[in-house]
């Protein structure tokens, strides 16, 4: 990684907060309070004072089945299920936030973590959005920072977190967003006056060279060969 850089341990942070509810049984996402570690690593690296998270209005999802549930449907699954506790961010950081999603179609609203969902059960992550491939919030800061989250899954609930930090957040999934964008990652920063850049993946995704290729695309506007 270039020395300009800057990387942040997220993984010590974890470890000594090991004993916590950080990660489900039946999902392969962290719990919105593993994400909220991750959250207050980077924003220190940032050089922000990362919200208090007592602070936050909190909402509760008393049974969550999660992917594995989705996948394989053992009823079996759901004699122990998860539970999601999640954070309100929009109540302290109001925003006007834009989704834009794979089939074409686009949603204006005012939340980036909703207060519930239809069928908790099975899609309780949904809290945050049906996955899109491209995400933006324009808050009421006017400090003119600007912020663009290359992320996986991961991001979906830790991005949330900094409507406390910057102006605009612009949210990005490798996965999906050069199949349905013109831009390349120099085109993107230049057009919305990106100021800070956070790469946010999963160590599945980070050592993987597909996703490793989706970030190349991105960056390059073409697809690359692996390397």
């Amino acid at each position: 990684i270039n020395d300009s850089v800057i990387t942040v341990d997220i993984y010590s942070t974890i470890s000594e907060h090991i004993d916590e509810y950080l990660y489900y049984r039946m999902d392969p996402n962290w719990t919105p309070l593993g994400a909220y570690y991750g959250y207050r690593e980077i924003a220190k690296a940032m050089g922000f004072a990362p919200t208090p998270l007592d602070e936050f209005e909190k909402g509760f999802i008393e049974e969550y089945a999660g992917e594995n549930y989705r996948n394989v449907k053992l009823t079996q699954l759901l004699n122990n299920p998860d539970s999601i506790t999640f954070y309100k961010v929009d109540k302290l950081f109001p925003a006007t936030v834009n989704h834009y999603y794979t089939d074409g179609t686009e949603r204006t609203d005012t939340q980036m973590v909703y207060g519930s969902v239809s069928n908790p059960l099975s899609y309780g992550y949904m809290i945050y959005g049906d996955r899109g491939y491209y995400s933006n919030a324009f808050t009421e800061n006017t400090n003119g920072k600007k912020l663009l989250v290359l992320k996986d899954d991961s991001g979906i609930s830790l991005s949330p977190f900094f409507m406390a930090h910057f102006e605009e957040i612009h949210i990005a999934d490798i996965r999906y967003f050069k199949s349905y964008s013109n831009h390349t990652l120099d085109s993107f920063l230049s057009e919305n006056e990106i100021t800070d850049v956070l790469i946010l993946l999963y160590t599945s995704n980070a050592r993987s060279t597909y996703r490793i290729n989706n970030i190349y695309e991105f960056l390059n506007g073409a697809e690359s060969e692996q390397q």
